[in-house]
């Protein structure tokens, strides 16, 4: 059974990639890499994740998908709901206006 951190990075991991693979145009790990200064597949190890995304690159990453991170760090920690951008903050319990959990 997953804990509680483990499910975050899941989370993150989920969101990580379905916003490079979503975004117009297409971001690949290359492109992803190159912007957080990082290899390919370290993005490849973020996105399993394998590796545990750092504080720095996960604001770099939010930046450069134009994300808040404090609503995608809500979102990630809603328990056992991966975050996709697809469907944004609903699947998670997240307003998008608010970034705070649905009472």
């Amino acid at each position: 059974m997953k804990d509680n951190r483990q499910k975050f990075f899941d989370n993150l991991a989920a969101w990580m990639k379905s916003s490079r693979v979503t975004s117009e145009p297409k971001v690949t790990q290359t492109d992803l890499g190159n912007e957080l200064n990082v290899a390919f597949q370290q993005v490849q190890k973020y996105e399993k994740p394998s590796n545990e995304i750092n504080l720095w690159n996960f604001i770099k990453c939010c930046d450069y998908f134009k994300e808040d991170y404090s609503a995608i760090i809500n979102a990630c920690k809603a328990t056992g709901v991966p975050m996709i951008k697809d469907e944004k903050y609903r699947n998670a319990g997240i307003t998008e206006d608010q970034g705070q959990p649905k009472k």
